[in-house]
């Protein structure tokens, strides 16, 4: 195709959405069978994009299912007014300037902030949460802890320092995007950093939310867990304990660490359900 046109590779084969739906097909077009790959080709993007799709819709319903349990009954409403959503929400990008509403969104959204998120994902499951824990975790489910070198060389030591060191090189080599000619004005910009900051902004002010509650709880005089510890660390130990939902969700699962302490004064004979007060006592209804 260089060849053809007479320029250089760089210009002929640009990032961003021409690479897939400019020079592919043409690239395509002068092999033997063009029609063929082409249609191949085409059908393996749509494939792409409907996993993509699938993919990222069941996190986002099934995390406000989580979080709002009583919309569980409803999820095929949840599910539709979802989609719904989204499409009204993409319509801009299929405008005649679409294309400069994606370049920015691509350059801002997909980068910096997903590798900020899977770096401190690693660090919090790795060395917060803790390796063993987790191994313990997955121990539960499969009756053993499959590969465990593998999985501590990926979790704790190869991840976080390629997340790490992709997350510099981003910042390092970021550029201001340029849609062909165009120079992005300088709001537009700064609309690309809110976007950037919109999705990492959750997790700093989750942490300063469990941190002021757990200020108020272990300043309490009901709270007499290491009393001979300063204020501060009796707070930061109990933020960082896992809350005592966190485990399987059934009771008959619940053994080792996970293990729940029964309050006796609190059976009540009603519904089979599992019901939490605190961190550390259990209510359970029989």
């Amino acid at each position: 195709m260089s060849l053809k046109t007479g320029l250089p590779i760089e210009q002929v084969a640009k990032g961003g959405p021409g690479l897939a739906f400019i020079a592919y097909p043409q690239a395509l077009s002068i092999m033997p069978g063009g029609p063929f790959w082409a249609v191949v080709f085409f059908f393996m993007l749509l494939t792409l994009g409907l996993d993509s799709q699938f993919a990222s819709a069941d996190v986002i319903i099934s995390g406000l299912l989580d979080s709002f349990k009583q919309l569980r009954r409803h999820k095929i409403f949840v599910t539709i007014s979802y989609c719904i959503v989204c499409y009204l929400l993409a319509l801009p990008i299929c405008a005649p300037g679409g294309i400069y509403l994606f370049t920015l969104m691509n350059e801002y959204a997909c980068n910096l902030s997903v590798f900020t998120c899977a770096f401190i994902e690693f660090v919090l499951i790795a060395y917060i949460y803790g390796f063993n824990n987790f191994m313990d975790d997955i121990r539960m489910m499969l009756c053993k802890r499959p590969l465990e070198p593998f999985w501590f060389f990926t979790w704790c030591i190869s991840g976080p320092l390629i997340t790490l060191i992709i997350l510099f090189s981003l910042v390092i080599q970021f550029r201001a995007p340029i849609e062909g000619n165009y120079e992005y004005p300088a709001y537009a910009n700064a609309l690309g950093w809110l976007m950037v900051c919109s999705s990492l902004i959750f997790i700093p002010s989750i942490m300063i939310y469990e941190f002021i509650k757990a200020w108020k709880i272990t300043d309490s005089p009901d709270y007499q867990v290491a009393e001979n510890m300063p204020h501060y660390l009796r707070m930061l130990v109990y933020a960082s304990e896992p809350d005592i939902e966190w485990g399987p969700a059934k009771l008959e699962n619940r053994y080792g660490r996970y293990e729940p302490k029964i309050d006796q004064t609190g059976i009540n004979h009603g519904d089979n359900n599992l019901t939490v007060e605190s961190k550390s006592t259990f209510h359970l209804e029989l």
